[in-house]
């Protein structure tokens, strides 16, 4: 409606121009220009031709309506009407507008809480079951043996003295009987009194978990020596939680009878309460046993947005557990690429809420396809889509995660990687059933082909940094139309010998897939290099092997360094060295000993990050944040208003095709977006491409960064860069040698700079 006006403003004034500057104060930017070719108009020295009025809202000012009138045609009092009525109309416009994101918004924050509160009575019912099986399980083993010998004692008890018995002999025998009797209730009470003390321990409220946690110790079977500390209090539910896990391990690991002492390290880091309970040395089959005995134990400090982690680690098992020091629902992930980018930032966040708006009114006034629309609303708050495909994509998947998430899943079954606070699976069957959610230490995942084929997909919620920009997919045999609809980027994973599926499929997604090839792969290589954007060398087994590096395989590799094991390390190593170092190729062990001789790396860290590097990892991850990631919103900015236009295009009333249309047609961030993409793809060449994708925001979106400024720059130096970068992009696009595309993409950026330039007044 905004453009409408604005272009009516100019027909009736006869003008050359009209332009809405929308913002507060000396802060204006060109928000609608009929027609677009048009210069643009200046707020503080707009020129003796052109006519400028404020657009009010009530009493705030929200913008400036300028009409420029040709030459010879001085300005009068209709133009000034004009201008006034239309400044009206446009308030009343901009208030709509804006009123209706705001009901966009606060109804994605309805449904945000709403699912936050589901999840936390979820949570709860978890919580209080996973304890109501704990106290039953501890009182029927409290009770039971104790209860078997308080029967044993009363059928001893003698009966009534018969004529004939001695007196002294039975006095003695019923004294003997009675006090086993009550040695034996006794014990009864002490047992229910531990299950007392273990549900609400009082020196757990006043002293803290480490006094606790050793006065538990006391009454163990085994040793615990314990290391570390919490440097403040959390609250008593946090600690009591925290408490409840680490008894929980210290006693499964305590009835395995004798053995040395248990380790217990206690950390508090980045407001998480941390536990590692370790025992050593004990036989590789515990671990299911221990697994087994911290199901439930495990889903309680789960459901509290905690985990429980078995796990071994050479001889040993160990037991990490982490508690936030705070309950309440997870803090909304802060971009991390958001670093001072002005307006720019802004701007591509009202676009979102206006795409939010527009797809929940689609789902309202198109009910045939409202679940799609409503999967569009909720898109717009979810990060950009990679699909993974092609050999080993577990391991490269699980190298970008940081950690063996997908390994453990079923390879046959479609699988989504996303950030969440505590690893959770959630499994969704086919049809019309309810999803299955679980922590990942627990969950019951298909196996059997009958169960695969009644899964349709399983999300597995693990906390990575990496996955807060990115949600990463791994689709079951997808095609080229599988891929575009479910991924917004794909990486596809070339073997050794590329196939021809591999050429098929590359040439199927020719210009729109990022392709690794497999690090000894010429061919491949080749055959990346012209069907795709980026070529990325990647050993799949080394970046797995750098990104979850263990303590127990530093140690090995470091020991062997120590006495020189030479070429037939494999032959002479302990057996105990080489179940430790299976994950180790040949060439990875060979730079692994030679870094660690030469002094390059002393420890955990400085290994992985040298294992990573020579994988092209590191590579890898930097390719797809430049290429996805950094600009994540306007990437599922422009998948989103490509779905709604495609369902627009189905049948929907037709004033909402036209807002949609607008959208797609006016925004200026979806056309910078989509100019900045070709330049990358290098599907669109110009004169200073490298300025361009530097203009548009590839290397950042603040104004200094796209203008290439230093950091110290002032508003005058943004201004005049602003302004000269804009005479440049315009000369350009006149230019005889520019074609249509060329011409339509110099004057997206000519347009740019002069909002940098308006932007910096």
């Amino acid at each position: 409606m905004v453009a409408d006006l604005v272009r009516n403003l100019a027909e009736r004034g006869g003008a050359v121009s009209a332009e809405l500057l929308s913002g507060s104060g000396d802060d204006l930017s060109s928000t609608v220009r009929w027609p677009e070719s048009a210069a643009p108009v200046d707020p503080v020295a707009p020129g003796e031709r052109t006519v400028v009025t404020p657009v009010l809202d009530g009493r705030v000012r929200r913008g400036v309506l300028a009409l420029t009138l040709p030459g010879g045609l001085p300005s009068d009092a209709s133009h000034h009407e004009l201008l006034r009525e239309t400044a009206a109309c446009v308030a009343i416009a901009m208030r709509e507008e804006r009123l209706r994101s705001q009901v966009g918004v606060a109804a994605a924050d309805v449904e945000r809480l709403d699912a936050d509160l589901r999840g936390v009575r979820e949570q709860l019912a978890l919580v209080r079951d996973a304890e109501r099986r704990r106290l039953v399980a501890a009182i029927v083993t409290a009770s039971s043996a104790q209860l078997a010998g308080v029967r044993e004692s009363v059928r001893e008890l003698p009966g009534p003295a018969r004529p004939g018995d001695s007196v002294p002999d039975a006095a003695e025998h019923a004294t003997a009987a009675l006090g086993q009797l009550r040695d034996r209730l006794g014990d009864l009470i002490d047992g229910f009194r531990a299950v007392v003390r273990g549900v609400h321990p009082t020196v757990l409220r006043d002293h803290g978990p480490l006094p606790a946690l050793r006065e538990l110790a006391v009454d163990l079977p085994r040793q615990v020596r314990f290391t570390g500390d919490f440097t403040r209090r959390a609250g008593w539910e946090v600690e009591s939680g925290f408490y409840h896990g680490v008894a929980a391990v210290l006693q499964v690991f305590a009835a395995s009878g004798a053995g040395p002492p248990l380790q217990v390290t206690l950390g508090y880091d980045n407001a998480v309460l941390t536990a590692l309970v370790r025992d050593q040395p004990v036989p590789r089959t515990w671990i299911a046993r221990v697994r087994e005995a911290l199901a439930l134990d495990a889903e309680r400090v789960a459901a509290l947005g905690g985990t429980m982690l078995p796990e071994v680690t050479g001889d040993a098992v160990t037991v990490r557990i982490s508690l936030p020091d705070r309950f309440g629902p997870a803090a909304p992930v802060v971009d991390r690429r958001d670093t001072s980018r002005g307006s720019a930032t802004d701007r591509v966040g009202s676009l979102l809420a206006r795409m939010r708006v527009l797809a929940v009114a689609g789902a309202r006034a198109d009910e045939e396809r409202a679940e799609e629309w409503s999967a569009l609303a909720s898109r717009v708050d979810e990060p950009p889509r990679v699909a993974v495909t092609g050999e080993e994509t577990a391991a490269v998947l699980d190298a970008l995660v940081g950690a063996e998430v997908r390994g453990a899943v079923p390879d046959r079954v479609t699988t989504w990687l996303t950030a969440g606070p505590v690893p959770l699976v959630t499994t969704w069957p086919r049809g019309a059933g309810r999803p299955d959610r679980a922590p990942l230490a627990m969950a019951r995942l298909p196996a059997t082909a009958a169960e695969l084929a009644q899964v349709y997909r399983v999300s597995v919620q693990w906390p990575s940094t990496f996955l807060r920009d990115l949600t990463l997919v791994d689709l079951l045999d997808p095609t080229p139309a599988d891929l575009a609809a479910a991924a917004d980027a794909v990486v596809h994973v070339l073997p050794a010998r590329p196939t021809e599926r591999d050429a098929a499929l590359l040439r199927e997604l020719r210009g729109a897939v990022l392709v690794i090839a497999a690090a000894s792969s010429d061919e491949g290589v080749e055959l990346a290099t012209g069907n795709c954007d980026v070529v990325v060398r990647l050993d799949p087994r080394l970046a797995l092997l750098g990104a979850t590096l263990r303590d127990t395989e530093f140690r090995v590799v470091r020991r062997l360094t120590d006495i020189e094991l030479e070429a037939d390390v494999g032959a002479t190593r302990p057996a105990r060295g080489a179940e430790v170092l299976r994950r180790f190729p040949p060439a990875a062990l060979t730079v692994a000993r030679d870094a660690i001789r030469d002094g390059q790396v002393d420890n955990v860290p400085g290994l992985a990050r040298l294992l990573s590097e020579r994988s092209g990892l590191d590579r890898l991850a930097a390719t797809l944040t430049e290429h996805v990631a950094a600009d994540g919103d306007l990437v599922v900015a422009r998948r989103v208003v490509r779905g709604m236009t495609a369902l627009c295009r189905r049948g929907v009333p037709e004033a909402l095709s036209r807002e949609v249309e607008r959208l797609a047609l006016t925004s200026r961030e979806l056309a910078e977006f989509a100019v900045l993409d070709a330049l990358r793809r290098g599907s669109l060449v110009l004169p200073d491409s490298a300025d361009a994708i530097r203009l548009l925001g590839g290397s950042g979106r603040g104004p200094r960064e796209r203008l290439g400024l230093p950091a110290d720059a002032s508003s005058a130096d943004i201004a005049a860069a602003a302004a000269a970068a804009g005479r440049l992009w315009q000369r350009h696009a006149d230019g005889r040698q520019a074609g249509a595309r060329e011409h339509d993409a110099c004057l997206v950026l000519a347009v740019a700079a002069t909002e940098i330039a308006a932007g910096s007044r």
